[in-house]
């Protein structure tokens, strides 16, 4: 990419007398840049001009009359559009390389700008003109300002990558916008895509198609002309009964038979190369599917047959489904057991929604409420995969990097709620015996050649009944009194909280676990320390056990959090405890100077005998 970059790195904004320097050395420091190498300039806090500048009598400046090309285009802002709302926006997730946070940048109020890359160079300011009122147009919360071609541009704080192969099509821009006055303006124009002579001459300038010649049919989609697909690739008529079966369908195809290439090394057909850069392989974890990929340095790509019309037709991941469906001949059969399997996803999540949940089962309420989304979005998952055949159980088997991804989650947090859900029994994890033969020995061999500790576990959903739910609402009492949290879920956690049996089943590939002796170690210093300090004042916090066992090794402030959590409710237990929240009575009683309504520790009968005597003295 070409374009003018700054020398000078700062720290933070630059200032006044700062700006006209930069003006004056960026106007004739024009670089050829990657967008991986850009962004490490912007963090650096250097500046950049997104567009190369030529002289005008005899000198360089940052005017309109000087532009000469551009390759990238940046939207600046600084209100009506947080990160987050601009990383979920579809337009930006699709054509965009980069966000970055400007110096200006706080967690209250958002500040950043949104870089795109062109598929081919401008040699023409009334182009430029075209797309970024496009793109003002399309986002009106960012500054005005950028429709100036000759806009500089400081560096930032933190760069959000985006995807650096999304490349912004300007012709469809362009022919959208109908940037011309004529039909005959445009036509010249796309039959001309070339710079202006002289030194500036670009040699990968982008001449419309031709990179197409070696891949006969990829004309035929970007037209989305099915019928001339099926003339060309004669699909045979298929019937398939869920979404999983359908992408393990279409990423087996014959991906140089769907692009329309001959050769085993072709042209890429993502940018243009002079040599061919591009290949098609079997991937490697032996299940038949193919890749596509360009070896490029400057251009790196790999992707399925999705991935591919994806990026062709800058689609959505359903509209690409949908159109794989059409070419292929693929038709979607739902089971009467699959509707089935619908009805009771769907009442499930029903009953979650419902008005009633916190009245017919309080605790369960308290406790599920919080995740509940994580739930909804995990149904939809369940339902685009649902098993086929005659076993009405619903089974699931995703990675639990997979899920993650679904639930926006780290994998050790998605991990913690799905084992969350499997103890409270709105999900069941299978042990390998339940796991249906033919599956179990994929999953076994896929565990051994991936050289994995554990294999994907395969989940199932049940129904939720009265008789279902009125135990999960026992348990959910067990949780809250023992302060219990996520921190909680682990093989250890739940076999003291709620015992071995119980463990055993949440953490099947762990059966039987031995607890390190170091948790071991902890756990009884916790538990001598919260029985002490009940013995000596009456009770305790959690905050001042945690405080007063003191350990001597690098992360003990979180191991000490999270082992507490693992043994509390077992310390309850053992020693007849309560835990209860604060109130100004009982703090009042005793005696208790901290601030807040923290929840303490005590022994029951305390407890009892203090609610007894506020009883005699109200009465």
């Amino acid at each position: 990419m070409k374009l003018l970059l700054d020398s000078q790195e700062f720290s933070r904004k630059p200032v006044g007398y700062e700006i006209a320097q930069i003006n004056n050395r960026i106007v004739n420091h024009e670089v050829d840049i990657s967008l991986a190498d850009l962004t490490e300039e912007i963090i650096k806090g250097k500046s950049f001009l997104p567009a190369t500048l030529k002289e005008v009598m005899g000198s360089k400046k940052r005017k309109k009359e000087n532009w000469f090309s551009q390759e990238i285009i940046a939207l600046d802002f600084d209100e009506g559009l947080s990160i987050n709302d601009a990383l979920d926006n579809q337009f930006i997730r699709d054509n965009a390389a980069f966000l970055y946070t400007t110096f200006s940048h706080t967690p209250a109020h958002h500040k950043f700008r949104v870089v795109f890359a062109l598929d081919r160079p401008l040699f023409d300011y009334k182009l430029f003109e075209c797309i970024i009122s496009y793109l003002l147009e399309k986002f009106p919360q960012a500054d005005a300002a950028c429709k100036d071609g000759t806009r500089l541009f400081f560096g930032g704080k933190e760069i959000f990558e985006i995807d650096m192969n999304n490349r912004l099509l300007t012709d469809e821009i362009i022919h959208s916008k109908r940037g011309f006055e004529s039909d005959k303006e445009y036509i010249s124009y796309m039959s001309a895509q070339k710079p202006p002579s002289g030194k500036h001459s670009l040699r990968n300038v982008k001449i419309t198609h031709t990179k197409y010649l070696h891949c006969t049919n990829v004309q035929d989609i970007l037209n989305r002309d099915i019928q001339s697909l099926h003339n060309k690739l004669n699909p045979s008529s298929v019937q398939l009964s869920n979404m999983n079966e359908v992408h393990d369908y279409l990423k087996q195809q014959d991906l140089k038979a769907f692009l329309g290439v001959s050769s085993n090394n072709f042209h890429d057909i993502f940018h243009e190369d002079t040599k061919p850069s591009a290949s098609i392989f079997s991937s490697q974890l032996g299940n038949g599917h193919q890749l596509y990929k360009c070896h490029s340095q400057n251009h790196p790509f790999c992707g399925t047959i999705f991935q591919i019309v994806e990026r062709l037709l800058k689609c959505s991941n359903v509209e690409a489904e949908d159109f794989l469906m059409k070419v292929f001949n693929i038709e979607l059969v739902e089971t009467e057991i699959q509707k089935e399997m619908k009805r009771t996803l769907n009442a499930n999540k029903r009953l979650l929604m419902s008005y009633e949940l916190e009245e017919l089962y309080p605790n369960f309420y308290k406790v599920i409420k919080p995740y509940r989304d994580d739930l909804y979005i995990l149904f939809d998952l369940v339902k685009e995969y649902l098993p086929s055949g005659d076993d009405p159980e619903i089974m699931f088997y995703h990675s639990i990097r997979k899920i993650g991804e679904y639930l926006r989650r780290k994998r050790d947090s998605a991990s913690r709620r799905i084992n969350f859900f499997v103890l409270l029994e709105l999900m069941n994890k299978l042990d390998e015996i339940e796991i249906p033969s033919e599956l179990q020995s994929s999953l076994s061999e896929w565990k051994q050649s991936s050289k994995y500790q554990y294999q994907n576990s395969v989940y199932s959903i049940p129904s939720y009944t009265y008789d279902l739910l009125s135990v999960i609402d026992s348990k959910c009492k067990v949780w809250l009194e023992n302060g219990c949290t996520l921190k909680t879920i682990s093989y250890e956690g739940i076999a003291r909280n709620f015992g071995v049996k119980e463990a055993n089943r949440v953490f099947p590939q762990d059966k039987d676990k031995t607890i390190p002796e170091l948790n071991n170690f902890v756990a009884r210093k916790l538990e001598e320390c919260t029985l002490s300090i009940i013995s000596s004042k009456g009770f305790t916090t959690e905050r001042e056990v945690m405080d007063s066992v003191t350990l001597y090794f690098q992360g003990q402030k979180q191991f000490k959090q999270e082992q507490l959590k693992r043994c509390l409710g077992e310390i309850i237990e053992n020693y007849c405890l309560v835990r209860v929240r604060l109130n100004k009575e009982l703090g009042q009683k005793l005696g208790y100077e901290g601030n807040g309504y923290p929840f303490v520790l005590m022994f029951k009968k305390d407890f009892d005998a203090l609610m007894n005597n506020r009883l005699i003295e109200s009465a």
